[in-house]
């Protein structure tokens, strides 16, 4: 049940093990280190979750925290802008189904809606840069 962080050395050797909630979901680095989603229980209704960094050095930072009635689907980092995709939980069908492209800024925690779909977002690599 859930899934932690597991940090390794290119070598393959264990450097940390992140266990904080119910599923750690690695979303990509910006400077100061990794950024991470934690999911705090599985739930068809609501998420709650926390924005986290992990440092080279290994200190965990909280940049944000919530609940929503989405979850996270890929992700993109890019320089300290978040590209990702949010999908309707399984519960919902009052709204339309589909996923929505977010943007988030790590700096000043600004959050904008991009796209909006019909269907399922399955890719962004390389739509960063258009996006902005």
């Amino acid at each position: 049940e859930g899934a932690d962080l597991v940090v390794l050395r290119p070598d393959g050797t264990t450097v940390a093990t992140e266990q904080r909630g119910f599923t750690q979901q690695p979303l990509g680095f910006d400077a100061q280190g990794l950024i991470y989603l934690t999911l705090e229980c599985p739930s068809d209704t609501v998420q709650s979750y926390a924005l986290r960094r992990r440092t080279p050095r290994g200190s965990i930072e909280t940049l944000l925290t919530g609940s929503t009635a989405s979850t996270i689907g890929v992700a993109l980092m890019r320089d300290n802008t978040l590209l990702y995709v949010r999908e309707p939980l399984s519960h919902d069908q009052t709204t339309q189904r589909g996923s929505q492209l977010w943007r988030m800024a790590l700096d000043d925690r600004a959050r904008s809606q991009v796209y909006a779909a019909s269907g399922n977002i399955t890719e962004i690599a390389g739509v960063l840069g258009a996006a902005e």
